[in-house]
């Protein structure tokens, strides 16, 4: 039960990362950020990994999660990679995240592994 909930607070973590900012802009004498949600394309791709990371995390489907957050640390990378140090704390917070991510489905794997499974007995009619 620990782990889903740790899985469901990840996933809505990244989705409430996506509103926030992620690359800080300079147009002459005004600042401003630009958003996950504000950016399109490939950040949409964030968001659904988030999502189904929340999701799978509940039905403890821990291979699909590690997908799920591999493909969300793979998009919040490329976008750190692409604005450098045009990075705002939403971006670095969204990596963080990812990559924590990837490590709670990796350990939840790992123990899912070791533990005994269930045999089910068929009684005969």
């Amino acid at each position: 039960m620990q782990s889903k909930v740790i899985g469901m607070v990840l996933g809505v973590a990244g989705v409430l990362l996506w509103f926030m900012p992620w690359v800080s802009v300079h147009f002459g004498m005004v600042d401003g950020y630009q958003t996950g949600a504000t950016a399109g394309g490939v950040t949409y791709l964030w968001l659904l990994a988030c999502i189904a990371y929340a999701v799978l995390s509940w039905r403890e489907e821990h291979r699909m999660r590690a997908a799920a957050s591999i493909a969300a640390l793979g998009v919040s990378g490329l976008a750190m990679v692409q604005v450098g140090e045009s990075a705002a704390w939403g971006l670095v917070a969204s990596l963080i995240v990812a990559t924590v991510s990837l490590g709670f489905a990796a350990k939840d794997e790992r123990d899912a592994a070791n533990q005994p499974r269930e045999r089910q007995v068929r009684r005969a009619s």
